[in-house]
């Protein structure tokens, strides 16, 4: 029996694009009817024939299997208030630098048969290849990858960024240089979010710009303290995810006086003495509770009655303390 034929085999063939394909099978109506009929025909004759789709509605997610905020609480906000007739089933991964992690949890997550996927994409070449072949509808949450049959839920990370350097700038206008740390490599999200605060502060000159390679990994004090130590002098830090709590132990360890602001996105509650010593100049805060729902609420319409949302991006204002 010949190798079963895949959206990207029958895009090779037929000279189409994956994404055009994946519409015209799946009546998108955005393909021009010819193209549609020419794509069908073919699919049918090399005998392509869809992934099976559960016959009870239901979904599979895919998330960093972390405890910190952001993830531990979206996954509590998922179990509480998904629809239990939809089965909701959690795969996880470590975490967002884990793409081996994350592609095998894919795979468990399509033995499940589901009708929709809720995810968090790293940013990866390999991740991009796995999802653009997939006919399952997929609905990003947080963390996405440049797909063209996806939607996404969470918040504006350029805007995040953005509104986060206007209110430093307010705060602290005498600073005119940045020490950033970023997860850039591995997140979207966190990429974005640090465009947008340069964007915002162009009076700051960036001295250093130091990887953080495990996303929303723990690091310890001291080696972010070390980190600090071979910098040039700086007048705040930035921090485009969620080590800002030991980042501001770092900087205390390193005896950089209060003076010299942190700034960046986590839990407030985990930064509270931070905030009080005042150490931290700014935090941004995600309305998670309201991602959630957004998403919850297109997954209801989606699997109840068949309807995607009208917008390709959902998001969620963000404020900051």
């Amino acid at each position: 029996m010949g190798k079963k034929s895949s959206i990207r085999s029958l895009s090779q063939q037929l000279g189409l694009s994956p994404s055009t394909v994946f519409r015209a099978l799946n009546s998108c109506g955005d393909v021009d009817l010819k193209t549609a009929a020419r794509v069908r025909e073919f699919a049918q004759q090399q005998g392509y024939a869809p992934p099976k789709r559960a016959r009870i509605p239901r979904c599979a997610l895919i998330f960093p299997d972390r405890p910190d905020y952001f993830w531990g609480e979206a996954r509590r906000l998922f179990q509480k208030r998904l629809p239990t007739q939809f089965a909701g089933r959690f795969f996880l991964y470590s975490q967002l630098d884990d793409i081996d992690g994350f592609c095998s949890s894919l795979q468990d997550a399509l033995s499940y048969e589901p009708s929709l996927l809720i995810l968090a994409a790293p940013k990866h070449p390999a991740v991009l290849e796995m999802l653009r072949d997939l006919t399952v509808p997929i609905f990003f949450f947080g963390e996405s990858v440049p797909l063209v049959n996806s939607f996404f839920f969470g918040s504006d990370s350029y805007e995040d960024g953005c509104c986060l350097g206007e209110v430093f700038s307010q705060r602290y206008s005498l600073c005119r240089s940045v020490l950033c740390f970023c997860s850039e490599t591995v997140s979207q999200t966190a990429a974005r979010r640090t465009e947008g605060f340069l964007s915002a502060t162009p009076q700051l000159t960036v001295v250093a710009k130091l990887s953080l390679d495990c996303a929303g990994k723990p690091y310890a004090a001291s080696v972010l303290a070390r980190s600090i130590a071979t910098a040039k002098s700086f007048d705040c830090v930035f921090c485009d995810t969620g080590v800002l709590p030991d980042l501001c132990c770092a900087l205390d360890k390193c005896r950089i006086p209060n003076s010299v602001p942190c700034v960046g996105f986590e839990n407030p509650a985990a930064l509270a003495p931070y905030r009080e010593g005042g150490r931290l100049g700014a935090v941004l805060v995600q309305n998670l509770e309201a991602q959630v729902d957004s998403c919850v609420a297109a997954v209801d319409r989606y699997l109840s009655s068949g309807v995607f949302p009208n917008q390709k991006m959902i998001t969620v204002p963000s404020f900051v303390l």
